[in-house]
């Protein structure tokens, strides 16, 4: 495994049959040989534990530091080694141990398994994966024991990205990428020249067909456009693990009355405390401490205020155009709302005289409106016109109140949205 410093500018589930065995349990352990998880809490009557270990050490694993979805299906059999009554019961475990409120009568017993999609390539489940306890008050300990998967390697000339939440430490569910994949673009200068593969992951911990690790080994420099803290792994099969931890969320959001919302009746609740209105009160007043010093003042306000100033200040249309390249291009895009409905644009104005139009999910649209435009706007990209394509870029963000703003900046972000949720032609890319 070779490490090397990057710079990141920004930043149904079916039973996995083949390893748990649906039969019934043979293996019923005696409370002493029981692993001490289990004697952490009492259990009481009527309450089924679950624990998930590591097989080798015996340590808890942190289910949702390893794991963007996991899921146990518990079985429940008859003496007469019948299940009684298919399961149709997916517990997802928001602590480790989990405790689930079932009673377990005394001709029955209880074994585990895991839905599929659970195991990630860095675990897997071994054939004596279970420990079972039954205790005298009816309660039982259900241990399963996940065995690392240190061997495993990743297919040459691929890579893995893991994301993981800045605030929360976990990773990030599939159902956000699912909404809006995220993109993340590369700037890789070698030898050779230049080049910026953009990387799409649309589900965590996903193994991408993109040979990225050759290209970093011959790397003059290696950066990401990831808004947020990066680390890469290259490995002697030419695989490449990235992984990805994104930016803590500022506190001060302006939302001090926890409406899920920032705006003038946050600011007008705020001036009433400071005036000490009476009956006024704070919900939650982080969200206003502009200055980070844990005192609420008028210094507060007035950062508060030009904060909201500069939200309302909402885009309502991006137009992004590139030119120049080995074919001289000069192609336009635009996303853009008209009534209920959003659409990107495309126009090769080169060659065509009317927009091809793709109407997109108003998620995507609202994907593409996020994007920190304030950075660009009214910068130069020193390598805009530099690359190997020679590609210029010109972007303009049109706001709620009309005014314009512009940025020369190839952002690679909108790029890569502009491109893969419209109707273009592939061989003009």
């Amino acid at each position: 495994m070779k490490l090397k410093n990057i710079t990141a500018v920004f930043l149904t589930a079916t039973l996995l049959f083949s390893s748990v065995p649906v039969s019934y349990p043979s293996s019923i352990f005696a409370a002493e040989t029981v692993s001490e998880v289990h004697a952490e809490i009492p259990l009481d009557s009527d309450n089924v534990r679950f624990t998930v270990v590591d097989y080798d050490t015996g340590e808890k694993i942190a289910l949702d530091k390893e794991f963007s979805y996991f899921a146990i299906v518990p079985y429940i059999w008859a003496s007469d080694d019948t299940q009684q009554n298919p399961s149709t019961v997916y517990l997802y475990p928001d602590s480790n141990p989990y405790i689930w409120e079932q009673t377990i009568s005394e001709g029955e017993t209880i074994n585990a398994g895991l839905a599929d999609g659970s195991l990630n390539d860095n675990y897997y489940l071994p054939d004596d994966y279970e420990e079972i306890t039954r205790y005298e008050n009816g309660s039982v300990d259900v241990v399963i024991k996940l065995k690392s998967n240190e061997g495993f390697e990743l297919p040459p000339g691929s890579v893995r990205v893991t994301v993981t939440d800045g605030d929360t430490g976990e990773l990030i569910p599939d159902e956000v990428f699912a909404k809006a994949p995220l993109t993340i673009g590369t700037n890789i200068v070698t030898k050779g020249g230049v080049t910026g593969p953009i990387i799409m992951v649309e589900k965590n911990r996903a193994v991408i067909k993109e040979n990225l690790a050759s290209l970093y080994k011959s790397a003059d420099k290696f950066e990401l456009y990831f808004d947020g803290e990066s680390e890469i792994k290259v490995y002697d099969n030419n695989s490449m693990d990235i992984f990805l931890t994104t930016a803590p969320k500022a506190e001060a959001n302006g939302d001090v009355n926890d409406d899920g919302e920032f705006n003038v009746a946050d600011v007008v609740l705020l001036q009433k405390w400071l005036l000490a209105v009476p009956d006024t009160h704070l919900i939650n007043w982080k969200a206003v401490d502009f200055c980070n010093d844990n005192v609420l003042n008028v210094f507060d306000l007035c950062l508060m205020k030009r904060e909201l100033l500069e939200k309302v200040q909402t885009p309502i249309s991006v137009t992004m155009t590139q030119t120049g390249g080995v074919m001289a291009v000069h192609y336009e895009y635009k996303a853009y709302q008209d009534g209920e409905k959003y659409y990107i644009s495309y126009l090769n104005k080169r060659s065509a005289s009317a927009p091809v139009v793709t109407e997109i999910t108003e998620d995507k649209f609202k994907s593409i409106l996020s994007l920190d435009y304030a950075k660009y706007i009214g910068t130069e990209d020193p390598r805009n016109g530099k690359f190997a394509d020679e590609f210029n870029y010109h972007t303009v963000i049109t706001y709620s109140d009309g005014t314009e703003k512009t940025t020369d900046v190839s952002i690679s972000e909108l790029i890569a949205m502009l491109k893969n949720w419209s109707k273009t032609s592939n061989n003009e890319w």
